[in-house]
């Protein structure tokens, strides 16, 4: 039975150790900001990369502690980034929730390139 747990405990700490891979945050902004590093949308606080959306072009993401990664982002099929006001949110809800990307056509395309392989 010691055996057993033994190899349990280590299959645990295998997987937990092969799980890691890049976290971010990404915000699309405009002038209303993105939120402060503090604020954990998924559960993860940590810095916000800021979209800011040229079409076709890669931006550089940094990871929650702020330093830059190896992954890029680009967007494609978005005219602009723009932003409403809502009346029902403000703070960090706001600088997160009230951006969005604009299009004319059916799609837009977010492209990741260079993230680490995770579990």
């Amino acid at each position: 039975m010691r055996q057993v747990r033994s190899i349990a405990l280590a299959a645990a700490l295998w997987v937990a150790g092969s799980a890691t891979a890049q976290s971010t945050n990404i915000d699309f902004n405009n002038q209303r900001g993105v939120p402060t590093a503090g604020y954990a949308a998924a559960g993860l606080p940590g810095v916000w990369n800021a979209l800011l959306g040229p079409e076709g072009i890669a931006e550089s993401l940094v990871g929650l502690d702020g330093l830059s990664i190896t992954a890029t982002i680009t967007q494609t099929g978005a005219a602009a980034i723009d932003g409403f006001d809502h009346p029902m949110m403000d703070g960090e809800v706001a600088a997160l929730m009230e951006d969005r990307l604009l299009s004319f056509f059916p799609t837009i395309n977010l492209d990741f390139e260079g993230l680490d392989n995770g579990l």
